[in-house]
């Protein structure tokens, strides 16, 4: 089996930073092609400490996102809040009490809207992307929060897509007494594919089986971790990174996503991961 092409990874994080320090999935250093952006830069950030090792040009990235915080008001709400706020902790870079206030706010905001589950749906991602950062910065939720938390969680369609469930799982899991949703993970297995996006189906890629993967609570055999270890290295591309299925173009959002499954599998080391491999109770070592 072929291994993860490290120095071609390497190689395609690198093109993929601007000179002004922020990352873009498509950038082409030949052309100039390609702008910065804090999805992308947020992306790049957690695939480097994914692999371990010093993130070159940190202090052009940290002001490039120091930059965009100051000036730009767009990034004072969903989504591009997450993003931004997750890329300035990944840099080595504290919130300040005004950013985690916004958090918080942001966070209620969202919990308050109302509409059907398709729409509640994309509202579920973007509140566990918010509280993802929360946890990261140690700012759990409050008394406020846990009764619409509690209320987004009960009101859930019994098989979400696996994505949603992952969500909610995360989300459960900051309520009191630990996670609520139903445990219908095995539902969402498919025997060549990993996991698919809803029972039934056939459509799945490397996010699909990232949240499979996440909401896995029994260990994996040694057929199923080569098997998905070949599935997520053969989106590895020509170019180092990786793309949601085999021959795709890649993205910084791939890659990470790649890293992070080939991290939950790994009796090796990606990079200073050592024994990040999922084990004998189903959890990272």
């Amino acid at each position: 089996m072929r291994g993860l092409n490290r120095e071609d990874l390497l190689d395609y994080l690198e093109r993929c930073r601007m000179p002004d320090g922020g990352y873009c999935s498509f950038h082409d250093p030949e052309s100039g092609a390609g702008f910065s952006n804090v999805a992308d830069t947020c992306f790049c950030l957690s695939a480097f400490r994914l692999l371990g090792g010093e993130i070159p040009e940190l202090s052009k990235t940290r002001s490039f996102i120091l930059q965009v915080l100051s000036t730009d008001g767009l990034h004072r709400q969903s989504p591009y809040l997450s993003w931004a706020l997750e890329s300035k902790l990944l840099a080595g870079l504290p919130l300040s009490g005004e950013e985690g206030q916004l958090l918080r706010k942001e966070t209620v905001r969202l919990l308050a809207a109302k509409g059907s589950w398709i729409e509640q749906s994309d509202l579920v991602g973007e509140i566990a992307r918010l509280m993802n950062v929360r946890l990261l910065a140690d700012l759990p939720p409050n008394q406020e929060e846990i009764g619409p938390l509690s209320a987004l969680i009960r009101e859930s369609p019994e098989l979400p897509t696996i994505l949603e469930l992952s969500d909610l799982a995360l989300l459960s899991g900051l309520l009191p007494g630990g996670r609520r949703v139903s445990k219908a993970e095995s539902l969402y297995r498919h025997p060549s594919l990993g996991y698919v996006l809803v029972p039934g189906s056939s459509r799945s890629d490397l996010f699909i089986l990232l949240a499979g993967l996440r909401l896995r609570e029994e260990p994996l055999d040694s057929g199923e971790i080569l098997r998905f270890r070949i599935r997520v290295l053969f989106c590895q591309g020509l170019g180092g990174g990786f793309g949601p299925v085999g021959g795709a173009r890649p993205t910084l959002e791939a890659t990470r996503a790649a890293l992070e499954i080939l991290s939950l599998l790994s009796d090796e080391s990606l990079g200073q991961n050592t024994g990040s491999g999922i084990v004998g109770n189903g959890k990272k070592a």
